[in-house]
């Protein structure tokens, strides 16, 4: 992922998909039918949790300075892989690009929506070679964090090539819940600090496909995103032909 990243796009897009992909898992280990397992959380340790609903945050404080990068390694302590999320500040809110192992990954359009609430517009995803438009903007953090919070939405999500005009390649309908699951202590590589924890589930009808995405995210005041793992499931006809999942933890002091 990308924030927003929808991994093994091309599997679903278009008029067809892969020939016995269902018995051929991307993920190591997995196997069909079966839920991917979650990378090693080592190098992300939560020390306590808060649930207290009176202690709120507001999406502002979550987003960082209006211009910086800041360096992520891989969740699994086996991960050698590195991310780097840049983001600058919008006259309407943001664009964030990531970058592992110096190479382009994503782009993404973020707007400051009512309440303060943080909404994707749109995500280039280079490797898929495509742009998810998302028609209203979804949701991604709410304007003000609440522990035990949820936030539910219907959107509907198309999918562009990059190069080829408008033509859509595949869109369907989605549906978001998005829970803020409380205050985390939590321990990374950067050291210790205060974090709100943010899950968002959502699932996507993109006809023959149903793909179904969760994502956990934890922020910090001032600095922005610190964490985050990722799982995803497609599937066509109740059959799982893909099973994905990724994690990111801050591997360094934000730069900025």
């Amino acid at each position: 992922m990308s924030l927003y990243r929808w991994v093994g796009l091309g599997l679903v897009i278009g008029a067809g998909v892969e020939t016995g992909c269902a018995n051929k898992p991307d993920v190591p280990g997995a196997v069909a039918n079966e839920p991917v397992q979650a990378p090693d959380a080592e190098r992300l340790v939560v020390v306590a949790t808060d649930a207290d609903p009176t202690r709120g945050e507001h999406a502002a404080d979550l987003m960082g300075g209006s211009r910086g990068s800041t360096a992520f390694v891989q969740l699994d302590r086996h991960g050698t892989a590195s991310m780097a999320l840049e983001r600058e500040a919008t006259s309407e809110g943001w664009v964030e690009r990531r970058l592992v192992d110096g190479k382009p990954n994503s782009e993404a359009t973020l707007l400051r929506g009512e309440g303060g609430a943080v909404l994707v517009v749109d995500e280039v995803v280079y490797d898929e070679g495509v742009r998810v438009e998302y028609d209203p903007p979804m949701v991604v953090i709410p304007g003000r964090l609440i522990p035990g919070q949820e936030r539910r939405q219907a959107t509907r999500m198309t999918v562009f090539p990059i190069e080829g005009g408008r033509k859509p390649k595949s869109s369907g309908n989605l549906e978001s819940v998005v829970t803020v699951v409380g205050h985390e202590q939590v321990r990374t590589p950067a050291g210790a600090m205060e974090t709100i924890h943010v899950r968002q589930r959502f699932v996507a009808e993109l006809s023959p496909a149903r793909v179904v995405n969760t994502s956990d995210r934890w922020f910090a005041r001032g600095m922005g995103l610190v964490a985050e793992l990722r799982k995803e499931r497609t599937t066509i006809g109740g059959l799982q032909i893909r099973a994905s999942g990724e994690g990111w933890v801050l591997g360094a002091s934000p730069d900025r």
